[in-house]
């Protein structure tokens, strides 16, 4: 989930980017972008409901630039943000 390019898992597939992005579109009715996006998030998720992680520990595993732009990227793509995400879960 490091990877956030469509031509990345396009080539994994044996698959051009166009036809890559071609079938996701066709398949979900979201950009390549925004189905990786949505992926990586449910990831995270995952990884947020572990509270003996720090949130810093999350964005390096997942190779943001800083805990400022992972916190942007979550917020974007789920509507709240990581603390806020872990606050809401961590009884479930």
């Amino acid at each position: 989930m490091e990877e956030r390019n469509s031509s990345f898992y396009a080539k994994k597939l044996c698959k051009s980017k166009v036809q890559f992005d071609f079938i996701i579109k066709r398949d979900t009715g979201k950009t390549p972008t925004m189905w990786i996006e949505e992926k990586l998030a449910n990831e995270i998720k995952k990884d947020l409901n572990d509270t003996s992680v720090y949130i810093s520990q999350i964005s390096e595993k997942y190779k943001f630039s800083s805990v400022s732009s992972f916190s942007k990227f979550f917020s974007r793509v789920t509507g709240i943000t990581p603390s806020n995400y872990r606050k809401e879960n961590s009884n479930r």
